[in-house]
């Protein structure tokens, strides 16, 4: 049963970081960046929130941003049930925004735009990808202000996603998955092409890696292949086709004729095959880290045939 249960909150002055995807050099291309923020943005996916033990139940959270070039609405619903279907209570809050110009991020290198807000609690950095499909929105910090934190993210509503297909995409990648092709997180592993995990998918190490000590990509082929290869480059440009032979990540006989499997490495290309058997370029934009949450990874992908 939905309750709307509606709390409007008065919001603080302080920085937020949104990056855009290449240098901006001229004002026609800064133009064009801030154009590309304004929008209906909405998180991938129905985040766990508050379990509450007196009652053994638990509340779900998502959050729908919109976002003009002077100001913007935050919309966090709280729902009874892990499918965001039955809301309970939601929170609006606006703030005003004005650009303070250009700012790059620490560890990926990205150019972002530096906006202040009016009453925002604690500063904030953001980065939209070039096909303007993705804002990854999240909470700074003190220590590390031009960081990119990925613990949350929205996904533009209403933008068109075919143009992956001939460019590069930046997004989000963690445990809970990703379709390479719609580049949503659905949570489904009927639909999704690759997740993360702190484990080797063979539970077989190269020297000086162990469990938990990286981040391993797992796809969700049936057979005993695994489709994700590294392939020592950087440039996308340089790797033009797929490998000739995939990692063995399960044996039927269990006779224990499976390889050993490296961790994603920051900057690699690495060759992915989809579930619909077209493949994929990706590589890591950050310094993966097997403490973050979700196992998540700032990723930038092409896809080919």
């Amino acid at each position: 049963m939905k309750n709307n249960k509606i709390l409007c909150l008065a919001i603080i002055s302080t920085p937020l970081l949104l990056a855009c995807g290449g240098s901006s050099s001229s004002d026609d291309k800064e133009d064009a960046v801030k154009a590309s923020i304004v929008g209906t943005w909405e998180s991938p996916s129905c985040e766990y929130g508050t379990y509450y033990p007196e009652t053994g139940a638990s509340d779900y959270k998502k959050t729908l941003l919109e976002i003009t070039e002077t100001s913007i609405k935050s919309t966090e619903s709280t729902y009874s049930d892990y499918d965001c279907t039955l809301e309970t209570a939601r929170v609006e809050k606006n703030v005003t925004l004005t650009d303070e110009g250009a700012v790059t991020g620490a560890d990926t290198g990205l150019e972002m735009r530096k906006l202040s807000t009016s009453e925002l609690p604690n500063k904030w950095l953001a980065y939209v990808n070039p096909s303007s499909t993705h804002l990854i929105l999240t909470p700074g910090s003190t220590e590390f202000p031009n960081q990119i934190n990925l613990a949350s993210y929205y996904v533009k509503q209403g933008a068109d996603f075919s143009a992956k297909a001939t460019g590069s995409n930046i997004t989000v990648l963690g445990h809970f998955g990703l379709n390479l092709k719609t580049g949503l997180s659905e949570e489904s592993e009927s639909t999704n092409d690759l997740s993360t995990i702190q484990w080797s998918p063979s539970y077989e190490y190269i020297e000086g890696e162990e469990y938990g000590g990286g981040i391993w990509l797992r796809d969700y082929s049936d057979d005993d292949n695994l489709y994700v290869h590294p392939t020592g480059k950087t440039v996308f440009a340089e790797v033009t086709a797929p490998p000739a032979t995939w990692f063995v990540k399960s044996s039927p006989d269990f006779d224990g004729v499976v390889d050993a499997i490296p961790s994603v490495k920051k900057g690699e290309v690495n060759v992915i095959k989809l579930r619909d058997g077209s493949y994929a370029k990706l590589k890591v934009l950050n310094t993966p880290d097997p403490e973050s949450y979700n196992w998540s990874l700032l990723v930038e992908y092409q896809l080919f045939n």
